[in-house]
């Protein structure tokens, strides 16, 4: 967890509106404070905040600007509503958790959440949030590139998900997981021809359910042939089931 001491100043800000619904345009001031801590202000127009009335549905409740000299105004939106569209490629939403969300290119105007951050003084990313909307090191471009950097592992780590259940799931999955265990022994050493009937043996099933993955080994014993070490095999396949492996999520 990173050490920016602003965070937990914003938990103590927010955190009384965490419970009921608290009336917006209180809740809009102590946000306004909020971003206060970080550096933007007011009166030097660095923060603008809009309503309803001033003919702007639906758009963000307050805007950050700032001048820089080779890049001009740069503009992120603040909302203290989840965004159902977004016209700015990166915005702020404030609420029961402060969340960034990004429009990422072939999605239109359907803005994705790319970090949250639960509003206590113990979350992780809430330094890292505050680093970011820190008035005096804010740079809207590289705003965007963190949260276009987000969305990239969000989709990464959905298709390697998929990739795994694909691997464990239907008529491929005995035949993934055998090959896996004769490149391993073969490695180690022992003979393909070794290697695979002792696989054979083992009756080797995978089964994906659910967000789990069962593995099942039945050893099949020659019946009435005791072993020295475990004792008689009663002439029928001991059944062992594996379960618990399941992707985690991103």
């Amino acid at each position: 967890m990173g050490t920016n001491e602003n965070w937990p100043e914003i938990v103590d800000s927010l955190r009384p509106y965490l419970k009921g619904h608290p009336a917006k345009k209180k809740f809009l001031k102590e946000t306004e404070n909020s971003l206060k801590i970080l550096g933007w202000r007011k009166t030097n127009g660095t923060m603008v905040s809009h309503s309803p009335a001033d003919g702007n549905p639906g758009g963000p409740d307050i805007l950050l600007l700032k001048q820089e000299e080779t890049t001009g105004l740069q503009a992120f939106p603040v909302m203290t509503e989840p965004p159902t569209f977004m016209n700015h490629t990166a915005g702020l939403y404030v609420g029961e958790n402060i969340r960034f969300y990004y429009k990422a290119p072939g999605r239109e105007n359907t803005p994705v959440c790319v970090l949250t951050a639960e509003i206590r003084e113990d979350d992780a990313n809430g330094p890292l949030l505050c680093d970011l909307l820190s008035f005096k090191a804010f740079n809207l471009k590289s705003m965007e590139n963190f949260c276009l950097r987000r969305y990239n592992l969000m989709r990464t780590g959905s298709s390697f998900r998929q990739w795994t259940e694909d691997f464990l799931s239907g008529d491929t999955g005995v035949e993934n997981l055998t090959g896996l265990l004769m490149e391993k022994f073969m490695a180690e050493g022992f003979e393909e021809s070794l290697v695979r009937e002792e696989l054979d043996k083992l009756d080797l099933r995978v089964r994906y359910e659910k967000g789990h993955a069962a593995i099942t080994l039945r050893n099949q014993c020659a019946p009435f042939s005791p072993d020295p070490v475990t004792g008689p095999c009663p002439g029928q396949a001991t059944t062992r089931t594996y379960t618990g492996y399941k992707p985690s999520a991103y």
